[in-house]
């Protein structure tokens, strides 16, 4: 009906027309299905005439045929094995399931190498470029190797030697192989050059031991990780000399990556955020290639035995911290091979890679001093997030015991801290209703001692208490709760409290009122239109506050939040705020469904990002206080953003908890933050920008340069466009 909205009136039931008439009259029932390009394709296998879309389901789809440009059969198939072994349809598949899971339709990481390697320096610039630099680190690749395929063995090491950069050792420790082609392999490359050395085991000793094998001949300023049937990209030693020269105190780097498959073909790159301490805890993000100084690895002890499959993991979690000078390169620098039986291929594979990167979570966590429980998050490998286990009256415990396949840290025993909650209210005709609904949200928690309600109402209208009491005891009546309506509007009018500023304000202003009127040790700021705050996987059983409290505890932490999500779409509003220095600002995100996992898992628990939005914000009352609170003249729909620049400027790290859904208004968010493409308002960023200036830097750094903004979106899509005639001319 988008494609010719005159037929509404006329047509009751769009899939009908389309049957009947619509195939051949240029129509497309989806923009995943072209019908002219599946009729010109296809039409000598279909010579009666079958309607278009219903050849395709019986027969079409399950031949491999492409159903448009949009979506390349064949490209789906090969990156997704498991879907050609199911034998479904590609496209259905994707239409059901695989968007969520972020399959992609088509084959724009091809294209997009293609535009990087145009720009790659010839021969001469990158002599020229290395002759110049002022120090020429030394690496040592170390590599544990156990009965590699010889192909990939051999494509491993030739990719060593490929690195345009000359200043590195490759140091093997063969792991007591049993096929014989290994020790043929590694001692004929050894003869081959100089800077080849092999150590061969006698007994097997598995991944860790092996890694502190290869480990021990290395003799270079530092140590790059790679595993034995993955390859390096042939600029990859050369970009991390760069960094090391640019920011010389470097001590662990990181890049993206890639994988691979038998055929060559690269797909589902992973575009990493700079560091982000929080994700770690979410999952094994820094993965390839990692680099560390060589001192730095002896200064931790190596790879730890006992944690085979996650012995990365654990090196990551320890290195990390005893060093700040953690650095990322925005480039593809590793492709992770993809065979049978291994985690690049499925992540199910190795279940004893999840076991140990458990226990190596544990570890970080006492190691911290953290009082909590390292768990597995159900239905997705590899995944780590940290919740806390928090007592909500001083005795009720609410311990969750998760699925094998990846992990959740719940910390132990924390009474509920005192806390206020500022929930500033503009004045509109559903102001009643809305108080209403957060006042249900939060009877359990003000039963609590520490816990009160400060209600910030804005407008010039007086506040009439009595209506919100009414309907409060009226919802009770209507509706199974675990407390009278007596001892509710008790409750209410002893813990809320409720503040009318005498003045117009803005939402900042409300704000600082609200929480210069509070008592609390925290503040959790809310949007009025909150209807329902849940765990994705628990349900209301998440503890929410207790765990957000726990995390802005920590002494590093000036902001904690959740996943706002829209509940009339079921899509998120915001994951975090981002910036970049051409002035746009976007919400992480926006606009997926809430039932996905999101980029690389990002939507499953913890991670880092430059600010919060002011509807679901947890921060101490001291770092409030220390930042100097809202800035009042900063534009409504920047305020979040400038109190997130604030806190980094200060030493503090926001981060956002998005197992934890906010169910909110997006209308209502929209009409509080105005209409930012006023005058008024163009001024006012305008001065905002110019305040911070220099500051924000020309990429957000929890989100990658190689990925686009759409908007005010930050939906993690590659930055390329793939050409149109690419699919029709394959």
């Amino acid at each position: 009906l988008s494609q010719k909205p005159d037929l509404t009136d006329y047509c009751r039931n769009s899939l009908i027309h389309y049957l009947e008439t619509g195939a051949d009259s240029g129509f497309d029932p989806h923009r995943y299905f072209s019908s002219a390009y599946y009729r010109e394709r296809y039409e000598a296998e279909n010579p009666d005439g079958t309607n278009v879309l219903v050849y395709f389901l019986r027969e079409g789809g399950h031949k491999g045929h492409h159903p448009s440009p949009r979506f390349d059969t064949s490209y789906y198939l090969e990156v997704n094995p498991d879907i050609a072994k199911a034998g479904v349809i590609p496209l259905v598949h994707y239409l059901e399931f695989g968007f969520l899971e972020r399959r992609f339709p088509t084959d724009q990481y091809s294209y997009w190498l293609e535009l990087q390697r145009s720009k790659e320096p010839s021969e001469n610039e990158y002599k020229l470029f290395i002759e110049q630099l002022r120090y020429r680190p030394r690496f040592s690749v170390i590599v544990p190797v156990f009965n590699t395929d010889a192909v990939a063995l051999r494509a491993m090491l030739d990719s060593v030697l490929d690195q345009v950069y000359p200043d590195w050792e490759l140091c093997l420790a063969n792991d007591g192989s049993t096929e014989i082609q290994v020790r043929t392999i590694l001692d004929e490359y050894q003869l081959q050059d100089s800077r080849i050395r092999v150590l061969h085991r006698v007994q097997t000793g598995h991944i860790s031991a092996a890694s502190n094998s290869a480990l021990s001949l290395a003799t270079g300023d530092f140590v790059a990780l790679l595993d034995h049937d993955d390859l390096l990209d042939r600029f990859a030693l050369l970009e991390n000399a760069r960094l090391i020269n640019e920011k010389p105190k470097a001590e662990i780097i990181y890049s993206d990556e890639d994988k691979i498959n038998q055929r060559g073909l690269c797909y589902e790159p992973f575009m990493k955020p700079d560091w982000s301490p929080e994700l770690l805890l979410l999952q094994m993000y820094t993965g390839h290639l990692s680099v560390y100084k060589k001192e730095l690895i002896d200064k931790v002890g190596g790879f730890r035995e006992g944690y085979e499959g996650s012995q990365d993991y654990d090196l990551m979690l320890r290195a990390s911290e005893v060093t700040q000078e953690i650095h990322h390169i925005a480039k593809v620098l590793y492709h992770w091979r993809t065979i049978e039986g291994s985690t690049a291929a499925d992540p199910s594979a190795k279940e004893y890679a999840y076991i140990a990167g458990q226990k190596a979570l544990q570890d970080a966590v006492d190691r911290r001093g953290l009082r909590g429980q390292a768990s597995r998050i159900p239905k997705a490998h590899g995944m780590y997030s940290v919740s806390y286990q928090v007592l909500k009256d001083g005795s009720e415990k609410n311990k969750i015991v998760s699925p094998s396949g990846t992990y959740d840290l719940s910390f132990s025993e924390y009474p509920l801290q005192s806390v206020s909650v500022v929930v500033p209210c503009l004045e509109s005709p559903v102001q009643p209703k809305r108080l209403v609904d957060v006042l249900l949200l939060f009877l359990p928690y003000l039963k609590v001692s520490d816990v009160e309600l400060v209600l910030v109402i804005g407008g010039n209208k007086p506040f009439d208490l009595s209506k919100t009491r009414e309907k409060l005891t009226s919802r009770l009546l209507n509706v199974r709760h675990f407390i009278k309506p007596e001892d509710a509007v008790k409750l209410f009018e002893t813990k809320a409290k409720v503040v009318q500023p005498q003045q117009e304000l803005r939402i900042a202003g409300l704000i600082n009122i609200g929480v210069s009127s509070s008592k609390g040790e925290f503040v959790c700021l809310l949007d009025d239109s909150t209807s329902e705050i849940k765990h994705r996987v628990y349900g209301r059983d998440g503890n929410w506050l207790g765990q957000m409290l726990a995390y802005a505890g920590d002494q590093k932490i000036g902001a904690v939040g959740g996943l706002i999500v829209d509940r009339e779409r079921s899509v998120v509003i915001s994951a975090g705020r981002a910036v970049s220095g051409d002035g746009t600002v976007a919400d992480l995100h926006q606009g997926e469904r809430i039932e996905s996992a999101g980029y690389f898992a990002r939507l499953l628990g913890s991670s880092n990002c430059t600010a919060l939005r002011l509807g679901s914000l947890v921060t101490k009352r001291t770092v409030f206080d220390e930042v100097g609170g809202l800035d009042e003249k900063i534009p409504d729909d920047l305020v979040d953003l400038d109190y997130g620049l604030r806190l980094r400027a200060n030493g503090y790290r926001s981060v956002v908890l998005s197992q934890y859904h906010f169910s909110q208004n997006e209308l209502s968010i929209s009409e509080k933050l105005g209409s930012a493409n006023s005058r008024s308002s163009r001024s006012e960023r305008q001065r905002f920008f110019q305040k911070w200036g220099s500051q924000i830097p020309a990429q957000d750094p929890f989100y990658s340069p190689n990925l686009r903004f759409v908007g005010n979106c930050a939906r993690y899509q590659l930055d390329v466009e793939l050409p149109k005639e690419t699919l029709a001319s394959s």
